[in-house]
């Protein structure tokens, strides 16, 4: 084997370890952000129930359920 084809080899390695690094990063990643989404939302809604927007609060809680769908 030379130097070269070593090389490449390598390379195509690196290259196959970054891209499958990089689809679970960036799956974790959008995971995490729409989990937060829909734990401000809930805390959100909470809130307003709280202050006594009881219809306002109820429309944030349908949209969590949709959110949740989504995750």
């Amino acid at each position: 084997m030379s130097v070269q084809t070593m090389y490449l080899a390598s390379c195509q390695i690196c290259d196959l370890v970054a891209t499958t690094v990089s689809k679970i990063f960036n799956k974790f990643l959008n995971w995490s952000i729409a989990t937060f989404e829909v734990v401000g939302t809930a805390k959100a809604a909470h809130q307003l129930y709280n202050m006594g927007y009881h219809k306002e609060a109820k429309e944030l809680m349908t949209q969590v359920k949709e959110m949740k769908k989504n995750v």
